[in-house]
């Protein structure tokens, strides 16, 4: 599993040097947002795969029943 990551860890330093070579400024920054919001969730779910959901806990914060 260890390995997984440090390949994908790879591949998006990879993508951002690419897209720093031909200054796409606008695309590095939703790369990189959006690369952390994926780690951030993967993670949760990596340390407890059997917790709720985001989509769950997003509906309740609305008010609606699951």
């Amino acid at each position: 599993m260890t390995g997984f990551f440090f390949v994908i860890i790879a591949l998006g330093i990879y993508d951002l040097w690419a897209m720093r070579k031909r200054n796409m400024k606008k695309e590095i920054i939703i790369y990189s947002v959006l690369s952390v919001m994926v780690a951030a969730i993967g993670f949760y779910y990596y340390q407890d795969p059997l917790s709720r959901s985001f989509a769950g806990l997003l509906l309740n914060l609305l008010g609606f029943k699951e």
